[in-house]
């Protein structure tokens, strides 16, 4: 079976990479599928949102949260 390994360096403080991954409006900068996120309404648990990715060349729009 195949593996691939990736390895980056984020020349940055733990708490501003974390508070990047866990905002929704800004997934699509390091989610390359991802190219909207839209209605975000709520904090943490309580989050939801609504988006639109790529697979196998067709779009698709979802949503996710409470």
């Amino acid at each position: 079976m195949a593996h691939i390994a990736l390895e980056t360096t984020i020349t940055a403080p733990i708490g501003a990479v974390f508070a990047v991954l866990r905002t929704p409006a800004r997934r699509p900068e390091w989610m390359t599928n991802l190219h909207d996120v839209r209605n975000v309404t709520g904090q943490d648990v309580d989050e939801s949102w609504e988006y639109t990715y790529t697979m196998l060349g067709r779009p698709f729009t979802e949503g996710h949260g409470a």
